[in-house]
């Protein structure tokens, strides 16, 4: 089912997901407002996504901007586009490598927990803050967590 708001040009329109206890996630799947070729102008462009731990995740908020791609008009391929939660592998082995020194050697870390290699949250929060030209209405097609 697709869905579609008015649009007011600074306001916040927000989608929101309770997934009603911690989860890990990886990713969100977006398939942006795609009735027609006129009403693709009506799609989600910048949204920030905000991933909440609550209560007892310890109330952190994890933030990530982006842009999302305007819909065909058609449905003729999967025009769905993943925003992932993580940093690509290659930017953070970047950035070890940027980082690296060779006059200290850490020593081996001994850990009794294994830290979460995912982003954890309870609530997940889409602020569509612009639409791909349409004036009035801002919408979505379809949205999958991942």
């Amino acid at each position: 089912h697709m869905w579609l708001v008015p649009y007011t040009s600074g306001a916040d329109h927000l989608v929101t997901i309770d997934l009603g206890e911690i989860h890990e996630l990886i990713g969100l799947r977006v398939y942006n407002y795609n009735k027609n070729e006129e009403g693709a102008s009506r799609g989600a462009r910048n949204v920030a996504i905000r991933l909440d731990e609550g209560i007892s995740g310890g109330g952190s908020t994890h933030t990530l901007d982006a842009v999302l791609r305007r819909a065909p008009g058609h449905s003729l391929y999967d025009f769905g586009q993943t925003v992932p939660f993580l940093p690509p592998a290659s930017a953070s082995a970047n950035a070890l490598l940027a980082n690296r020194s060779t006059s200290y050697i850490s020593p081996p870390l001994r850990q009794d927990y294994e830290p979460p290699m995912k982003p954890v949250g309870m609530v997940l929060k889409l602020v569509l803050h612009s639409s791909w030209g349409d004036p009035y209405y801002m919408g979505l097609d379809r949205l999958e967590v991942l």
